[in-house]
């Protein structure tokens, strides 16, 4: 006989570490779950909450609470500096568009500097920059003679 740890009734034990009667059993597991949960509800609740950090923005030293590993600037000095990196973005890209391709044909000259210099391994960049050329115009050039070198072989071979 084992003396129940909830309501103090003697009971015969059906399991060796039985503690509770079987009346007491189900509502003690039942109160034991709660608690679990309870506990772990509120342990997982401290880890999410962090301490504020706080910070100084690295442009005009103001102090702020930081919302990310990774953030240096206020909001304003943020804004100010985007402003300026899409400005300097947009100026290179303004700085291409502007620059004068030759548009039309190819020169005799040109298809020739370009298929002896593709020769010696001059890249289609190169050319291009050498030629005032796009670099889809000098790959499509580059293209046709590969697409001319292959029939002569072909045509070679067939005589």
């Amino acid at each position: 006989m084992k003396k129940c740890k909830r309501c103090g009734l003697n009971y015969e034990p059906t399991g060796r570490n039985q503690k509770y009667c079987s009346s007491c059993g189900i509502n003690a597991k039942r109160d034991y779950i709660k608690q679990y949960h309870k506990e772990t509800k509120e342990y997982y609740k401290s880890l999410r909450k962090r301490p504020k950090r706080t910070i100084t923005c690295k442009d005009c030293g103001i102090e702020m609470i930081a919302r990310s590993s990774g953030h240096k600037y206020c909001d304003k000095c943020y804004k100010k500096i985007e402003d300026a990196q899409l400005s300097r973005l947009n100026a290179e890209r303004d700085r291409i568009n502007k620059k004068a391709f030759k548009k039309g044909r190819w020169s005799q000259t040109e298809k020739d500097y370009v298929y002896r210099r593709r020769k010696e391994g001059a890249t289609i960049f190169e050319l291009a920059e050498r030629l005032g050329r796009t670099v889809d115009s000098v790959r499509y050039m580059d293209d046709k003679f590969k697409g001319i070198n292959a029939i002569k072989k072909l045509g070679k071979g067939t005589h």
